[in-house]
């Protein structure tokens, strides 16, 4: 099935153009686009901004579970389960060793946050 990101803010909430849409200051899911997250859901590579970095503190603090969704093509968000946090990193010799070649440029990625699947 594939959901829209206005479905996914129906049901859930927070904002429509987030990776990490939050209520109240929790993250309630994630939506993942592989072309900045070749590794998703199991790798989230988060880049540089105070939205985007907040988000991030707010997934490791939080930790999960977490409802995942990653993008198969326009207004076509698959749910992939639920993911909870493993590990992260800000360590730049991590980052650089795990890195996939996509949209978001080495230099600009600030954290690896590791997941695995809840059963």
């Amino acid at each position: 099935n594939c959901y829209t990101r206005d479905q996914i803010h129906e049901k859930l909430g927070g904002s429509k153009i987030s990776y990490a849409p939050t209520v109240n200051n929790r993250v309630v899911c994630l939506c993942l686009n592989k072309a900045c997250n070749p590794k998703a859901p199991d790798i989230v590579m988060t880049g540089t901004g105070a939205g985007i970095e907040r988000a991030k503190d707010l997934i490791i603090q939080q930790g999960g579970p977490f409802p995942v969704f990653v993008k198969v093509r326009t207004n076509c968000w698959k749910y992939t389960g639920e993911f909870e946090v493993t590990s992260s990193t800000e360590d730049r010799r991590k980052i650089a060793d795990t890195y996939e070649e996509c949209e978001t440029p080495l230099e600009m990625v600030t954290a690896l946050i590791w997941f695995t699947e809840r059963n």
